[in-house]
Parts: structure tokens; C-alpha cells; sequence
């Protein structure tokens, strides 16, 4: 597998296996993936403390946009903010130009905030954040 660049990755969201294209995508950041640690230290440690790991966290996606109130995927984002409902994502990787693989990530969030950015002389965009609640499936073939 070669190096990616960004230009044709999709995300989609809404109902799980039948998620909608969001459009205007400008940036897709995440899923950060994170594993805490708890401490299992002890009085009877003489050395260094210790530790094992804690619960994995699938992270949140931020989403960065252009703001379009008449693009399906983007409704079905801000009326998520207001329902909190469960909802299905998909990121689907640019494929590489030299070989026929591809790559997506999937899984299911709760939108936690949808927020429009109006400055002068600039596009309107919006900033969406979305905690993944459950594990993260991955999809990889690299032909």
C-alpha cells in the first residue's frame, strides 16, 4: 500500500448500511483512537509504578465543511445534534491512482456539535464533532 492523499475520500452518515454522502467535505479528522492506562501501584512496589491497560476509546471524528443547508448528509447531521440518536458513519478512503486498493473505516456516534463559521470575505462553514461509541470496523482490500 502507497501513500494516500486526501482528495476523493467520502464520509457518509446516517442509518447504519444505508448512510448518506455528506457533502462539501472539506477535512475529516479522526477516528483518534486512545487507550488509558490504570495505575496498579501498590505499597508493596519498591521500583516504579505500574500499570495495565484501561478501556479502549474509539475517539470522535471532527468534521470541517462547507456549509450547505440543502445537502441531505449535512441535515441529517444537524438534526442528529438535537435527537442524540445513535447514527451509522462511514469514511471511505481515497483510492490510490497506482493500485486498486481500498481502505474505510465504520462504525456508529452521536453527534456532539454541529456549529456554523460566518466570517467576512470567506465561505460559510461548519464544524461538526462526533463521539464513536462503539468499536470501529476497518475495511481493507488491497488488491
Amino acid at each position: 500500500m502507497g501513500i494516500r492523499i486526501g482528495n476523493g475520500a467520502v464520509f457518509k452518515f446516517g442509518t447504519a448500511g444505508a448512510e448518506t454522502t455528506v457533502g462539501e467535505v472539506i477535512s475529516i479528522s479522526g477516528p483518534n483512537f486512545e487507550r488509558g492506562s490504570v495505575d496498579t501501584t501498590n505499597l508493596g512496589t519498591t521500583s516504579a509504578r505500574t500499570f495495565v491497560a484501561g478501556m479502549f476509546d474509539p475517539g470522535e471524528i471532527t468534521l470541517e465543511l462547507n456549509f450547505d443547508n440543502n445537502d441531505a448528509g449535512q441535515v441529517l447531521l444537524e438534526a442528529a445534534v438535537a435527537s442524540g440518536a445513535e447514527s451509522g458513519w462511514v469514511i471511505e478512503f481515497a483510492q490510490l491512482t497506482a493500485e486498486s486498493d481500498t481502505l474505510s473505516f465504520s462504525g456508529t456516534c452521536i453527534v456532539q456539535s454541529f456549529s456554523n463559521n460566518i466570517a467576512m470575505d470567506e465561505a460559510e462553514t461548519a464544524s461538526v464533532t462526533l463521539k464513536v461509541v462503539k468499536a470501529i470496523t476497518t475495511d481493507a482490500d488491497a488488491s
